[in-house]
């Protein structure tokens, strides 16, 4: 049975997707635009070779001459994980972008031998790879190499310092930027067209029916299916068109006197659920089995809906206000 390719192609979809959002948006200009395109299009290429070359790995098992003639030839593992290796710094070079402490970089040399240190040697170690075969062998199939330990390494690096480096510059970041790194974008732009109001009511109810297929589907099948890895993708792009727009619908309902005070109701009626379903949820599964929770879950996001029927205010479309309703906001 060949590698699955379920993922690679949901990735590829979301990478593409969110290059031509940042693209229509208008997000090209300034080092901070310019190095998340840049972190996007070599995710989109990684993705690519990545399943070019699954998918010559699963045709060994018909065809060993020809795969080891074509990974000679288009070295589609060398690219894949160049491009893959890569990645990592244009992500971190990102993230000092939005603290706008290049100065910083530039004086210390220690910052820049951890920026191009790990990087630089996983680039040696693939370049020699065809004389000691230490990263990987493609004969008989692809298999991993004694050094291939050195690329999670390098990730292991820039994790951590990507981390410190927040925490030691997170004033510095702007919330704009944040959220483009939580690619929220693509939600942003329906929202504008259609309204928030009618965002979140089409994720409620996406949400809600992927709760329930996902019941359906794991009551007719004990194993992971195509089925369910689409119906949970469902679950996260319908979780983000509901996330990415409550707050700022919050916001707008008050004045900007009382900001904090409707943010703290926000929050406070989030983490109360928070707090109160994890035991209502492990009671029920407890007493009725693990195959409640998807229904639970169906059931509260179904009622969510109800509640957002009466919502009237905090869209992203200003509504003219006429009379006396014209004079509310003047003393904000």
């Amino acid at each position: 049975m060949g590698k699955s390719l379920s993922f690679d192609i949901a990735a590829l979809l979301i990478l593409t997707l969110l290059l031509v959002s940042c693209i229509v948006r208008k997000m090209t200009s300034g080092t901070p635009n310019r190095l998340f395109l840049a972190f996007i299009s070599f995710n989109l290429l990684a993705t690519v070779f990545d399943i070019w070359a699954v998918a010559l790995d699963n045709a060994s098992s018909t065809n060993l001459f020809a795969l080891h003639v074509t990974f000679e030839y288009f070295n589609v593992w060398i690219l894949y994980l160049f491009i893959h290796n890569f990645t990592v710094p244009v992500y971190v070079l990102f993230v000092i972008s939005l603290t706008d402490t290049w100065h910083k970089i530039r004086k210390s040399f220690w910052i820049q031998f951890v920026l191009w240190a790990p990087c630089s040697t996983v680039f040696a170690a693939l370049l020699t790879n065809t004389l000691t075969g230490k990263m990987f062998l493609v004969e008989g199939g692809y298999q991993r190499g004694s050094w291939f330990f050195l690329i999670y390494a390098a990730v292991a690096v820039y994790l951590v310092f990507v981390v410190g480096y927040m925490l030691r510059y997170r004033r510095l970041v702007e919330r704009s930027k944040i959220i483009a790194v939580m690619s929220y974008i693509p939600i942003g732009i329906v929202a504008s067209r259609v309204g928030r109001r009618r965002t979140i009511m089409a994720g409620v109810v996406l949400l809600a029916a992927c709760f329930m297929a996902g019941f359906l589907l794991t009551r007719h099948s004990h194993a992971i299916t195509p089925l369910m890895y689409a119906a949970f993708a469902l679950v996260g792009l319908a979780w983000a068109a509901i996330n990415v727009n409550s707050l700022p619908m919050v916001v707008e309902m008050c004045r900007g006197s009382d900001v904090g005070k409707f943010t703290g109701y926000y929050y406070t009626a989030s983490m109360a659920a928070q707090v109160i379903t994890p035991v209502l949820a492990g009671t029920l599964m407890k007493h009725i089995g693990y195959q409640i929770l998807f229904p639970y879950a169906a059931v509260f996001v179904a009622l969510s809906f109800v509640t957002m029927c009466f919502v009237r205010h905090g869209d992203s479309k200003v509504e003219a206000k006429r009379g006396l309703a014209a004079f509310e906001d003047m003393d904000d």
